[in-house]
């Protein structure tokens, strides 16, 4: 007759504990626990960054999360929702985590992200032996907005220079650069720019931290500007590599500028491609759009509308701008013609806004509008 013993609940329970450690477990101690001794010798395998099952979830997100890394559950991955105005991310957090640091970051593009030195922990709902955590964006939903999680094994990691810095130019005085921010300690962020002259590195704006974008508004070239970001940290400044405003044409027309309005680069400064009497290369440096066809006749009827009968404020806008309107002999608007205003030195500076971001120039050329309105604003000296 067989007989069958039953091993006492103590015994058993004793076994288990000889293969999970009774205490918090770090990422290694949970690589042991779900990894045989073979896969343990497969460093491609069980590495951070791998994901063995195949469900978008690296094994370190495993650990953090409470997954099986041989195991897929795609239930497991963080979900965006919206509080405020502000995007929030929720996520599952081992409620033995040790070792391993868990960062916000967040950005408007997929390639330029911003690691938040601080969490805004909004929700938590405990279970058993995790917890479900929601983390809010600190900046408002633009048009495009993203959040993801980066993980982190202890200790911090070291600082770092700015990384995949670019440029983008908006218009003819407005270039965005745009840095990825993988820093925790950062103090904040300087974007400097090359004087072309001394070429010394002149810091052009200082920025507090978890920034990853900066506006100039002075774009005073057109040919091979420099710019750099660096890191600012109790324990030392890192530069990033510079970036260039590229003209690989060599013609003083940045490529930019020709991509957007010709297409291609190659286009000659000094040609006048739609007739209207200024070149290529003055349109640019006026602002102005080289392919805005002149309407009709180039007989034109000009009326002062406003602005010549101002008392001046010394190094203040005049209240009103200088209006002219550019009129068909018949009395009908004459559309995008442009129109030259010109300031004596005694007088002050031109701008096409009465703003102090706003590039002085001491003459500004401007298209008449639809209704045949053209107009700039004089800074006083």
């Amino acid at each position: 007759m067989s007989r069958v013993s039953l091993l006492p609940l103590a015994r058993l329970f004793g076994v288990l504990a000889a293969c999970v450690p009774a205490h918090a477990l770090t990422f290694t101690e949970w690589q042991s626990v779900h990894f045989s001794a073979g896969q343990l010798a497969n460093p491609a395998l069980i590495a951070p960054a791998a994901d063995p099952d195949g469900d978008d979830l690296s094994n370190l997100a495993e650990y953090v999360f409470t997954g099986d890394p041989l195991f897929s559950d795609s239930g497991l991955l963080p979900y965006a929702g919206k509080s405020g105005g502000h995007l929030t991310l929720t996520y599952r957090e081992r409620a033995d985590l040790t070792g391993t640091e868990v960062w916000l970051q967040g950005g408007d593009d997929l390639t330029h992200w911003a690691t938040f030195n601080n969490l805004e922990e909004i929700a938590r709902v405990n279970g058993p032996d995790y917890a479900d955590i929601t983390l809010r964006d600190p900046f408002p939903v633009g048009p495009k907005r993203f959040l993801r999680l980066y993980f982190s094994i202890a200790p911090l990691p070291p600082l770092q220079a700015p990384a995949n810095l670019a440029l983008t130019v908006e218009d003819e005085v407005r270039v965005i650069v745009r840095w990825s921010d993988f820093n925790v300690t950062e103090t904040g962020y300087a974007v400097e720019k090359l004087d072309p002259v001394s070429q010394t590195w002149i810091r052009k704006a200082t920025l507090g931290p978890d920034v990853t974008t900066w506006t100039d508004t002075q774009l005073a070239g057109y040919d091979g500007e420099a710019y750099r970001v660096v890191t600012l940290a109790a324990e030392g400044d890192l530069s990033s590599d510079s970036a260039l405003l590229t003209n690989a044409d060599h013609n003083t027309l940045p490529d930019a500028w020709e991509l957007r309005y010709f297409g291609h680069t190659g286009v000659d400064p000094d040609a006048d491609s739609n007739g209207n009497g200024v070149s290529n290369r003055l349109e640019y440096l006026e602002g102005t759009d080289p392919l805005l066809t002149v309407e009709g006749s180039l007989v034109a009827k000009l009326t002062w509308v406003q602005g010549t009968d101002q008392a001046p404020r010394p190094g203040e806008f005049l209240p009103l701008p200088w209006k002219i309107r550019v009129l068909h002999p018949d009395g009908s608007p004459m559309i995008g013609i442009p129109v030259r205003f010109t300031a004596t030195p005694d007088m002050g500076l031109l701008a096409t806004e009465p703003a102090e971001s706003s590039p002085l120039r001491p003459a500004r050329t401007v298209n008449s509008d639809a209704n045949g309105y053209a107009q700039v604003w004089l800074k006083c000296l």
